[in-house]
């Protein structure tokens, strides 16, 4: 696979893996969005599928940058991809601040807008189009494994 950013490796053709870092801070979209759509080509993923598991890991990405670092720092943020009994994996492992995304209540969408508390709404998203999820705080920062199916 030849992808635009410098950070990105090669795919494993065997497995059909592959993974890039995303070390750009918020910069890091653009060479997101390239990276999921020649892995999308590659595994035949549905525009659905490619647009649903680009939508989650900009999600993903924005937040791990935005509140990652509240005392600074340089993000090093990676995401591999392969292939998983009919479906994909995506692992997203940064070194942030400890966070587990899972351990967050599902924000309450009856309350009128103006009266829910702000944020929460991007990791639902994601939980929403993930079909499995797990993750793990390692020494080095966290990892989210997601799995969507096809």
């Amino acid at each position: 696979m030849t992808a635009r950013n410098d950070n990105a490796r090669k795919a494993n053709e065997a497995d059909g893996s592959c993974a890039i870092a995303l070390n750009e801070g918020l910069s890091a979209i653009g060479a997101l969005h390239r990276f999921m759509d020649e892995t999308g080509v590659r595994l035949g993923w549905s525009e659905r599928m490619k647009l649903q598991l680009t939508l989650a890991c900009e999600e993903l990405l924005t937040n791990i940058v935005s509140y990652g670092y509240p005392d600074g720092g340089d993000p090093r943020i990676l995401l591999t991809i392969d292939k998983a009994g009919g479906g994909v994996r995506l692992v997203m492992e940064d070194n942030a601040a400890s966070f587990d995304p899972l351990s967050k209540s599902d924000p309450d969408l009856t309350q009128e807008l103006d009266d829910r508390q702000i944020g929460g709404l991007g990791v639902y998203f994601v939980k929403r189009l993930m079909d499995e999820l797990s993750y793990e705080r390692l020494p080095s920062g966290n990892r989210l494994t997601m799995i969507k199916y096809d």
